[in-house]
């Protein structure tokens, strides 16, 4: 949504002037909606048929990312972090 992203490019800018480092993630994890959204004579489905075509035009799903099986420590300077 263009808020979201107005609101995520404040959020940024707040965090460089800080100097703290943020990074960013897809929020999805079926269909990458920027290419979506340009594909030519895009028009956003209103069915569940029109899901469906969505996603047989736009190609296989990727499969899902296998768990992590391990999560690092997390550690802020400053701060104790319980393990």
């Amino acid at each position: 949504e263009p808020y979201a992203r107005q609101r995520d490019a404040g959020i940024e800018a707040l965090a460089r002037k800080c100097n703290v480092t943020t990074r960013s993630f897809s929020g999805h994890t079926i269909l990458d909606l920027d290419k979506v959204l340009a594909t030519p004579g895009f028009k956003p489905p209103i069915s569940m048929a029109g899901i469906q075509a969505l996603l047989k035009t736009s190609g296989p799903v990727p499969p899902a990312l296998a768990a992590p099986r391990k999560l690092p420590s997390l550690t802020i300077e400053g701060f104790e972090v319980p393990d």
